[in-house]
């Protein structure tokens, strides 16, 4: 396994750029401004094991029903106050605190060409980009079921902030056209040895789009159950033809920008190895070119699994900044917030998040609103469950 510096510009808005990683070249590239449009649509949910399939709007709708329940364990998700609201590297260091209103912010490219191209660097070995990549987590023991020996549990939803943009005609063609893109979300054990199940999210994503954006889906309906370890992977991979304009965003700080927050302080809940994330293009082998992935690895020979690749692979760590001499140095994680089965231990942290603050009192309120917020148990929302939601939340827990 290598670690190798890629050079790379990369810049989003509500707007997105991005520049293409250098080939045996430290020439950083110049950004492109791309700009943004219609959303993609979230078309379903497919669960890896046994191919269930919820549509998008249920998953999506499910999530804002349900409130935000279930205990964050893993948080690297958000970041309140910034530009976004999510934990992204941002370009400028206002944007971190909102003084600035730029939501410019770096793309960690994932697709096979073209745009946003994953790294390549041929005189190590990678001679097709390493499009698949894994980042480890540690859920915080306080919150998991068990404590630090508590073993896999149900996952209820997760977060993630996806980049996608769709500029590009299709070979042939002369207008980009709406085009079907998956990413698939696997998580694996901490000795890589399991992959232990996961997600597809399939996307039709409209021609003329460009940026990042939040996604989170409710994942507690699937049958087999999603089940996470408490200490493991999770992968992320968009699913072939992913030709242009896929990946997701670095989590927010910085390593050697001075004034910029540092990676660890950006992270809410849980752990994570702000200086590892491993990538894979799922042909070549470990000692490289032309060796290829052992297919039979896992067991069962004659076809490539997400295991074979993590275990008999040709992996990198790729180290990623700007500028030349580097004035940045980028988080090497991607956001994502997981929540599993469970009761916050104090009734007023609403969001599940561990601590109380301004965001349990608006989902309060909404819920209240709603009619769905039965602090007392009485059986019916009324006022006496918004003041006793007040008392709690005004006395912390």
């Amino acid at each position: 396994m290598r670690e190798r510096v890629v050079w790379m510009v990369l810049a989003i808005a509500a707007c997105v750029g991005v520049g293409n990683p250098s080939e045996g070249s430290d020439e950083p590239e110049k950004p492109l401004v791309l700009r943004a449009g219609t959303p993609p649509v979230l078309l379903g949910v497919v669960n890896a094991r046994g191919g269930q399939v919820v549509s998008g709007d249920v998953a999506r709708s499910r999530t804002s029903e349900r409130g935000t329940g279930g205990v964050i364990v893993f948080d690297n998700f958000e970041n309140e106050g910034s530009t976004s609201g999510y934990n992204v590297s941002y370009q400028n260091l206002g944007s971190y605190d909102g003084s600035d209103s730029s939501y410019l912010a770096f793309v960690l490219p994932m697709a096979e060409g073209v745009r946003s191209r994953a790294p390549i660097s041929t005189e190590t070995g990678y001679l097709i980009p390493t499009d698949i990549v894994w980042n480890e987590y540690e859920a915080e023991a306080s919150r998991w079921p068990g404590g630090a020996n508590g073993g896999p549990t149900r996952l209820t939803s997760i977060s993630l902030v996806p980049s996608n943009y769709n500029y590009d005609p299709p070979v042939g063609g002369n207008n980009p056209v709406a085009r079907i893109d998956t990413l698939r979300v696997r998580f694996f054990s901490s000795d890589r040895q399991l992959e232990i199940g996961g997600i597809d999210l399939v996307y039709n994503t409209p021609p003329g789009y460009g940026a990042y954006f939040a996604e989170t889906v409710d994942v507690s309906m699937m049958v087999p159950a999603i089940v996470v370890p408490r200490t493991g992977y999770v992968m992320l991979d968009w699913a072939e033809p992913n030709i242009s304009g896929v990946g997701t965003m670095f989590a927010g700080g910085d390593f050697v920008a001075a004034g910029y927050p540092s990676p660890d302080s950006l992270r809410l809940v849980g752990f994570s190895e702000t200086l590892e994330m491993w990538w894979a293009d799922g042909l070549i082998g470990a000692s490289g070119w032309p060796e290829r992935v052992d297919a039979s690895y896992d067991g069962v020979p004659g076809t490539t699994s997400y295991v074979d690749i993590f275990n008999t692979g040709l992996l990198a760590n790729w180290n990623f900044g700007t500028g030349e001499p580097m004035p940045r140095q980028l988080c090497r994680d991607f956001p994502c917030r997981l929540r599993i089965e469970g009761e916050s231990a104090c009734a007023c942290d609403v969001d599940g998040s561990g601590a109380v603050n301004s965001q349990d009192f608006f989902d309060f309120i909404t819920a209240f609103f709603s009619g769905d917020a039965d602090f007392n148990e009485s059986g019916f929302t009324d006022s006496q469950d918004f003041f006793d939601f007040l008392l709690c939340f005004f006395a912390g827990c």
